[in-house]
């Protein structure tokens, strides 16, 4: 039945559906449907959800199936929509879904050590309340709210994810039956818990919001797993204090998530709107102490959110000196090359002034017009691949972030980020979506040109700029100095030193120089292969390795046989990326991975395989794989076999989930403790990546106690399976 499945999914790849809709790939297979990638003939793409064939024949299956896209449709822009239904040639009804790109909340905090900083939770927490308020006011309930229900888009969205279980309040909805248990143990408040249905309303999901925050900020559940029944503890016990758990979380934050999760319903938040509030108010506070503590802007279309709200904002390192956060290095270089571009249009509006020309319209005829257009379409690439937006400090001096200054006036340009600053202007910044119109406004604001306004702070709290933000400050007389700068920012752009000097600055660079300065190797260094080969044999790991990832950039030959220097050096990952990069099926790879792999020293072993992984050095997955399929694989310690899984699930899904499944699937008439726990290793690692019919079918007979499966290893395949389900929900 698996196999026939299996092939199943897999033959709908390629096909299309009703004429329109090609299946391009399969994204993941949960309970009752599996989903896809899809392109439309117009170009359009889309995640299509098609409901599993044994389901398809049960009207009430169907009637569920639908009722998941109603009501997410009903929430909004905070959900990810359905844009059609339909059904197939086999009857099967589908959806056409939004196609999400990004990741879960829950795969963010498993990437930084389940703890997000207090910046992200507050904003995470507050777009989700945003979202609960549009769904609460049509009376959904969304009752499985948790880290994984939750998405990050790349484009700096968060988007609320399976409403399979939501309920609508309406007098058409049938009522679920009463003592009847839905949502997710650890984000479940005691009303839900006990199944008491007529008690779930929406601060049942305000419970849930106080537990994702908890969790995030903490790394643990509200009630401590290990102690009892789970469920027992979910419905009896009263929520232990965050501060218990991390006594640094500021008070009022503390404040926040105890009241959210109150054991008495109207001891709670009374809505979404009263707990954002609360969040917003403390985002907004001097406490936070951050370079951008928030921003105002309007919000997405559609959305039910007042347009002047305040609005947290996750920088990723939050600055005391006061500058810019959440800007990567990429973002910094992508900003000086913008002002660049602002520059030239601004000095050739500067020139047909001095013509008399009067208009923008004349100056589009002399070409100012297109270089703005160039400047705004810098813009958009530079956005679309920010962290969350682009941002910079006002100085007296110029316009800076933590890597130093990126703009100064020159003449006959006025000196506008002195005058900005000596009227209040601290920060300015650009969100994804920003118009041509609005950066318009914003090159007529940096050139200084106010009217109708008197001031600089009075004209950007009254022109409506959706996707320029800012923050203001006239009370503090100063800003701290920005710290010295060792990459020229001069219009031209060009580097103050030559290339042989900028190796030679590498090593002693603090990360942030020194990620600009790799950055411009790899549009520089053509001609410099030999200098940048020679400094990665003689370099520590990561420095080593940045340099070899140069040298793939450059894809010279002159660069592929410069790889050749790392055979100098003292480190055995820094030869095997060189190795991986200029021959990956060669021998001499094969024979460094076997001397990392025998190395007596565990720990060094395990630094190995997560050096690996890191450096994403996917030739050495084959290796790996060897090394899972050896007899020798149960007797090696049990934190290396899980560190084996890891990377080589991060190297080669494919390969790894079939390997898992291989090991899961052996089960011996004499097994070993050692292998029930490589066994339940690999019921770990298919619940972190397993995409197919064969894994989950797997799982469920693993769980279900088929195949000699010990209570350890049905409990991992159960917990598997949950983890597997859930992130195919969350693709949907």
């Amino acid at each position: 039945m698996v196999d026939s499945d299996v092939r199943d999914d897999d033959r709908r790849v390629g096909t299309t559906l009703g004429g329109k809709w090609k299946l391009d790939r399969l994204i993941g297979i949960g309970g009752m449907a599996s989903v896809y990638a899809a392109s439309h003939r117009n170009g359009a793409v889309a995640a299509i959800k098609i409901l599993h064939a044994e389901y398809a024949r049960s009207a009430e299956a169907r009637t569920r199936f639908m009722r998941e896209a109603y009501i997410a449709n009903k929430v909004g822009p905070g959900a990810a929509g359905v844009l059609d239904d339909d059904v197939d040639d086999d009857g099967a009804p589908y959806l056409v879904m939004e196609l999400l790109s990004g990741e879960t909340v829950d795969d963010r905090a498993d990437r930084t050590g389940r703890r997000l900083p207090l910046l992200e939770v507050l904003w995470i927490a507050s777009e989700t309340l945003a979202t609960l308020e549009v769904a609460h006011s049509h009376g959904i309930i969304h009752r499985d709210l948790k880290p994984a229900n939750i998405f990050w888009t790349r484009d700096r969205r968060v988007k609320m994810l399976d409403f399979g279980i939501a309920r609508l309040h309406s007098p058409t909805t049938e009522r679920t039956v009463g003592g009847t248990v839905f949502g997710t143990l650890g984000f479940m408040a005691h009303e839900q818990a006990l199944g008491l249905m007529d008690e779930i309303d929406a601060r049942t999901d305000l419970w849930a919001v106080g537990a994702i925050m908890f969790n995030l900020l903490t790394g643990e559940d509200v009630h401590p797993r290990g102690e009892g029944n789970e469920l027992v503890t979910a419905a009896t016990a009263h929520a232990r204090s965050v501060a218990e758990v991390d006594p640094k979380i500021p008070p009022k934050v503390v404040a926040i998530i105890d009241r959210a999760l109150q054991f008495e319903r109207d001891a709670r938040y009374p809505s979404a709107r009263a707990m954002r509030e609360d969040i917003l108010a403390f985002a907004a506070a001097d406490e936070l102490n951050a370079g951008i503590r928030s921003v105002r802007f309007a919000p997405p279309s559609g959305a039910a959110v007042d347009a002047s709200a305040t609005t947290v904002f996750p920088p990723e390192e939050p600055s005391s000196a006061g500058f810019a956060t959440g800007m990567s290095d990429d973002d910094t270089l992508a900003l000086r090359e913008l002002f660049e571009l602002i520059e030239l249009a601004l000095l050739s509006r500067a020139e047909l002034e001095a013509r008399g020309a009067e208009r923008w319209l004349a100056a589009a005829r002399l070409g100012s017009f297109k270089k703005l257009e160039m400047a705004f379409q810098r813009a958009t690439l530079a956005l679309a691949s920010a962290h969350i937006g682009l941002f910079w400090n006002v100085l007296p001096e110029g316009f800076a972030t933590k890597q130093g200054l990126l703009w100064v006036a020159s003449p006959p340009l006025p000196e506008t980020p002195k005058q900005m600053f000596e009227g209040g202007v601290r920060m300015l910044g650009l969100l994804p979506g920003l118009a041509l119109e609005e950066f318009g406004e914003l090159v007529r604001f940096i050139r200084g040109d106010l009217a109708p306004f008197s001031d600089y702070a009075t004209f950007l709290t009254s022109v409506q700029l959706a996707h320029v933000v800012h923050r203001i400050d006239p009370t503090k007389p100063g800003m701290p100095e920005h710290p010295s700068i060792s990459v020229d920012s001069t219009a031209s752009g060009s580097v103050s030193a030559h290339v042989p000097a900028m190796l030679s600055a590498l090593e002693t660079s603090d990360p942030a120089l020194r990620a600009a300065l790799l950055t411009r190797l790899e549009r520089m260094g053509e001609g410099h292969e030999e200098g940048i080969g020679a400094l990665v044999a003689t370099s520590g790991v990561e420095l080593a390795m940045a340099l070899l990832r140069v040298l793939v950039t450059l894809g010279t030959e002159a660069a592929l046989q410069a790889m050749l220097h790392a055979e100098r050096s003292p480190h055995r990952i820094v030869r095997i990326g060189a190795l991986a990069s200029l021959d990956p099926g060669a021998e001499l790879l094969r024979t460094e991975l076997g001397e990392l792999f025998a190395i007596d020293d565990q720990a060094a072993r395990i630094d190995g395989l997560i050096a690996l992984e890191a450096y994403k050095i996917t030739a050495a997955a084959p290796a790996l794989a060897l090394r899972v399929k050896s007899a020798s694989f149960d007797m090696l310690p049990v934190v290396e076999r899980r560190q084996i899984f890891s990377t080589l699930g991060a190297l080669l899904p494919p390969r790894a989930e079939t390997l898992a499944v291989g090991i899961l699937l052996d089960a011996r008439v004499l097994s070993a403790e050692a292998h029930e726990t490589s066994r339940e290793l690999a019921c770990e690692l298919l619940g972190r990546i397993a995409t197919s019919r064969e894994a989950r079918g797997a799982l469920l007979a693993a769980a279900e106690g088929e195949g000699r499966a010990t209570p350890r290893v049905r409990a991992a395949a159960k917990a598997a399976l949950e983890a597997t389900d859930s992130r195919t929900n969350r693709l949907s």
